[in-house]
């Protein structure tokens, strides 16, 4: 009787160029400086940017301390 799932070589679902790619976690801010996060971003012309939007959960930048 003949397996679908032989145990040759452990299966890979994904290639290492399919898996999605992540943003290394932040370095220490530079002096002066505060990380933060926040779940949305208001553009200058009034517009809002959900970070969910664009896969995100939070857009992170640095700010005077």
């Amino acid at each position: 009787m003949s397996s679908d799932f032989e145990d040759e070589d452990s299966p890979k679902l994904f290639s290492d160029d399919e898996l999605p790619k992540r943003e290394p976690p932040p370095k220490a801010p530079p002096e002066g400086k505060t990380l933060i996060c926040r779940p949305y971003i208001t553009l200058k012309n009034g517009k809002r940017l959900h970070a969910s939007a664009y896969g995100k959960q939070a857009f992170c930048f640095y700010v005077d301390a």
